[in-house]
């Protein structure tokens, strides 16, 4: 191997992670909805009056404000070399770290959300709840394709022999399972969430509770990432390591592009 591949780069393909109020592994990740803007699609489709939307716009223009700097954080962060780990324990202690940096925001977040819900009428609620409920169906029931175990893109243009396509897909296979139960772990802490979000009257202290839950699941997440990409990796050939390597450096060059239109949102 001429040189570690960057595992919070590939260990992010190979295994999803758990998230608090469903961002990625522990922040927003692509093809996984920011919260904020999600709260914000629901409130669309619930016929808000103007003076509903005043207020609402009001209570995330704060917001926006309050994590400016954090954003600007992100964007620094993002800039700079992606760290490499030697063991899981080093892994999992960077998404600690990542977890507990974004814990103001995320608490910002929530008591945004849980303002605005208490802006709602009855009704509103019941529709949004609705919503909530069909959405969580979905996400417990996905289609079979998207629930099997594979292998990322880019170990196709590894031209891998049959044997190592095998011995890939069955560890993928059997570390499912503990990415599932990991899931599971974070799907009822972000239900817990969901219910003090919901209340009349936001208990911080509890959240924090809850957030500190949501960092053990962050870190057995992070680790199982680590393990399963060294035992794929390792029935790579040196050759083939070194391709990985290249077309892993070529994808975060391509992220780290503007995409020439702007980024809007939270």
């Amino acid at each position: 191997m001429k040189k570690q591949i960057i595992v919070s780069v590939i260990g992010a393909l190979l295994v999803s992670g758990a998230a608090f109020a469903k961002p990625g592994h522990d922040g927003p990740r692509h093809g996984q909805e920011n919260p904020v803007r999600m709260v914000m699609k629901d409130l669309k489709r619930l016929e808000l009056t103007d003076t509903q939307r005043t207020e609402v716009r009001a209570i995330m223009d704060n917001l926006r404000a309050n994590n400016k700097a954090a954003r600007e954080a992100r964007k620094a962060q993002s800039s700079e070399a992606k760290p490499q780990f030697s063991s899981a324990e080093q892994a999992s202690d960077a998404a600690v770290a990542r977890f507990t940096d974004s814990q103001p925001q995320r608490l910002a977040i929530a008591h945004a959300r849980h303002d605005i819900y208490q802006l709602l009428t009855d009704a509103q609620r019941q529709t949004l709840q609705k919503k909530q409920e069909k959405r969580a169906q979905r996400d417990e029931h996905p289609r079979d394709e998207k629930n099997k175990a594979h292998l990322p893109r880019a170990f196709k243009k590894l031209d891998l022999s049959e044997e190592q396509y095998t011995a890939m897909t069955d560890i993928m296979e059997k570390s499912k399972a503990q990415r599932d139960a990991i899931m599971a772990q974070s799907k009822t802490l972000r239900q817990q969430e969901q219910s003090l979000i919901q209340s009349d009257n936001f208990d911080e202290a509890a959240w924090l509770v809850l957030s500190e839950k949501m960092q053990s699941v962050i870190a057995q997440g992070a680790a199982a990432r680590f393990e399963t990409h060294q035992q794929v990796t390792a029935q790579l050939t040196s050759e083939q390591q070194a391709q990985l390597d290249e077309l892993m450096q070529a994808r975060m060059e391509r992220k780290e592009k503007p995409r020439g239109h702007g980024h809007h949102g939270e």
